[in-house]
Parts: C-alpha cells; structure tokens; sequence
C-alpha cells in the first residue's frame, strides 16, 4: 500500500511519524464517528507492505491547479512525482484488463463505469462485505460451541458443566481471533456462550431429578420393606442403607450411573431422614414385634413337636418359652419390656437372634412364610399317614382274633372235646 502524504501536513515530521500516527486507533471514541474511523485503521493496518512518499504543494494556487500544465507546476513537485512513478514501477506488476497491461485512461474508464454501476444500485461496500463475513463466521463458531454443549452426558455435576463451559469457550475465542477479518467483536460470542449454558444448566436440572427420583424411588421401598418386616433386624435394615447409598453413589445397571447433578443434596438428605426415621420406628416396634414373633415360634413349635415330630422335651421347652415371652416382660413394671434386652444377658441373646434372622446367607424374614404353611401342612400330613396306618391294621386280621374266645378257652375246646361228646 503506497501512501502519499503533502509535506506541508508533515509539521516538521517524517512520513513514516506521520502514517503511525495517523493509523493509530482512538483510545476511548465517545462517539459512532470515531468507532467508526478505528475500524478503518484497524483494516488498514492488515497490510503487511506499507509505504508512504512525501510530495511538495504543486503550485502556490491550489484553487487553480486543474487549469494549469504540467509544465507550469513546481519543478520540486515534478521531481517527486517522477520518484513516484519510479516506486510504482519497480515494486508493483502491471494489472491486466482484456489481456491488456492497465493503463491510466482504462483505469479511469474502468472507475467511471464503476461509479455509475454503484449509483444504479445497491452493491455491498467492503465494509459490508467484512461485517457480513465476520458475521457468519461468528454464527458458525457459536453453533459449534452449542452443539458441544448439548452433548455433554447428562446429569452431572455443576462445576463439571462450568469447566466445560469455560473450556469450549475459549476454544471458540481463538478460532473466532484467528479467522476473522480485522478486529472480532467477542460479547455476542459471551453472550451466546451463557444462553447455552444456561439451556444446558436446566436440562441438567431435570436430568438430576429424573435419575435421582428413580434411584430413591428403589430405595424406598427397599427401605419401607425393612421397616415393616415380621422379624425385625438392626442387621437388616443398616445393610439397606448401605445398599441404598452405594445405588445412590454409583447407580445401578438399569438406571445407568448414581445421583449427580443439582438433586444429588436432596436425595442424601432423604437417605439420612428415612435412616433417622427407620431408626426410631425400629426401636419403638422392636420390643412388640419380637415378642409377637417368639410367641408365634412358640407355638409353631408346641404343633411341630407334638404332632410332627413327637418330641416331648422339645414341646416342654417351647411352652416354657412362649409363657417366659409373656410373664417376663410384665415382671418389670418400671422399665418396661426394653430393660430386659439391655442386660447382658439380653444383649447375648439379642445378638444371636440377629445371626440367625438376618445374615449373609438367608433372611428368616423370607423364608417365614413358608415355613408358618408348612407346619400345618406337616401336622396335617401327620394325621391323614396315622389315619391311613390304623385301616390297614384293621383290614388285615384274622376273623378268629375278633371274638371272644381267650387262648385258654381255645384250649379246653381242643382237649375235651365238645360239651356233649360228640363230634360234627
């Protein structure tokens, strides 16, 4: 780019002063005009070739100049108008028009055509055509940085969400400084960028809920199952809250990874409510329901051994045991039924009970059912066998056995004979 620059404008400076200091943007423009005027001499200073010449004034009557010869013009300003022509044609190659080197009347032709054209109609400036690329280019780069943004796996963590944010952001900044033309304008890219992130916080919002609601949803019950169960169990219920916090930490297969996002605090909040609640519900029913299912293994067991396996030692301690169930509680009035598993002894048998109740192996809880029908199906299994095995004793004696007759008779009627003496 060829500047060139009348020396009485110079002020005592030299030219290459004089084009920095007129291409240097304005610190703070307080109006259009001067944002304006920094656009043009950002653009300007793209050009990595630059070159300005200094000229004298042509003559002392500047108002007469497009009336005066060539020959009448000041010698200095002929001199460095030659310097020009020098300049031009040592660095610059000749523009071909029609296969034709591009002189100056076609070149005045050309631009009196390109007037005219401009004046007919509405052609884009180049300022236009700089803003409506730069305005693509920004559409691109945003849309690029929402589609990322959508496909982020979701829910997840909030910090997660902003560091991908923060990441992805300043990935589009460089792409958008690197491929625009002149100086990129970066709030309508910020701005963009924190309508997506805000689209992409709500949708994490209702992904969280959704996950974390299914996830408690198994827990609950798992939960409410332990807390109503027939055979009470500490055991029981603590391995429930384990289980539930390990489904809440890390999910489950079904329901894909654990409870992430902005309802993870609310569900450990549930988790630690229903373990307070369980808690208290398990010591306030425990006495009761433990008392209920001694007296029902109590009297299972008179049935069981009476009727089933007859087992008279067997029965005589399950009835000590169901009338132990109901008088000892009621031997201490002050404390009530709790003091009794508070002392050591109690503890003991508190512990046993909870191995043999809940553990690794069975849930007795399960397997209570079954076992409640299958000790009157035993008994009355039991019963039909003995029914059975009394007919078959009956149906197969001999007719003699029936009478009677004792053996000693038999015998009298053998050797004596028959009362009269005769025989028939």
């Amino acid at each position: 780019l060829l500047w060139l620059v009348q020396r009485d404008f110079l002020q005592g400076d030299s030219v290459d002063a004089y084009m920095k200091r007129a291409l240097k943007p304005v610190e703070h423009p307080v109006d259009e005009a001067e944002v304006s005027l920094n656009k043009v001499r950002q653009a300007l200073s793209l050009f990595r070739r630059m070159q300005g010449l200094g000229l004298p004034q042509p003559h002392a009557r500047r108002t007469e100049l497009c009336r005066l010869s060539t020959a009448q013009l000041d010698p200095e300003y002929l001199r460095g108008l030659e310097t020009v022509r020098g300049f031009v044609d040592r660095y610059l190659e000749p523009k071909m028009a029609a296969e034709q080197p591009l002189d100056g009347p076609m070149l005045a032709a050309l631009t009196s055509r390109l007037v005219g054209a401009l004046n007919a109609q509405k052609i884009p400036s180049a300022a236009s055509v700089i803003d409506s690329f730069n305005s693509a280019l920004l559409a691109q780069v945003l849309d690029s940085f929402r589609s990322q943004m959508h496909a982020a796996p979701l829910p997840t963590r909030r910090s997660e969400l902003q560091r991908m944010h923060d990441r992805l952001l300043a990935q589009a900044e460089a792409e958008l400084l690197a491929q625009s033309f002149g100086a990129a304008d970066l709030a309508p890219l910020r701005q963009g960028a924190a309508d997506a992130l805000a689209a992409a916080q709500d949708a994490n919002f209702r992904a969280s809920h959704a996950r974390c609601d299914a996830l408690w949803a198994s827990c609950a019950s798992s939960l409410g199952a332990a807390r109503s169960a027939w055979l009470p169990s500490a055991n029981r219920f603590a391995t429930r809250l384990s289980q539930c916090n390990a489904t809440l930490t890390h999910g489950d297969d079904r329901k894909g990874g654990g409870c992430v996002g902005p309802a993870a605090v609310a569900a450990r909040a549930r988790l630690e409510e229903a373990r307070l609640r369980g808690r208290e519900e398990l010591a306030a029913k425990f006495s009761s329901q433990l008392l209920t299912a001694a007296t029902l293994a109590g009297v299972g067991g008179i049935f069981f051994f009476r009727f089933v396996l007859k087992f008279f030692v067997a029965e005589m301690f399950c009835g000590l045991f169901l009338v132990l169930m109901g008088i000892l509680p009621r031997l201490l009035p002050i404390w009530g039924a709790g003091m009794l598993w508070e002392m050591p002894r109690g503890q003991a048998a508190l512990q046993a009970y909870e191995s043999i109740v809940f553990n690794q192996i069975w849930d007795l809880n399960d397997l209570l059912p079954p076992l409640m029908l299958a000790v009157p199906a035993l008994v009355l299994l039991r019963c039909v066998c003995s029914y059975c095995a009394g007919r078959r004793g009956r149906g197969g004696r001999h007719p003699n056995e029936t009478d009677g007759a004792s053996p000693r008779e038999l015998v009298g009627l053998t050797q004596g004979g028959f009362p009269d003496g005769k025989y028939e």
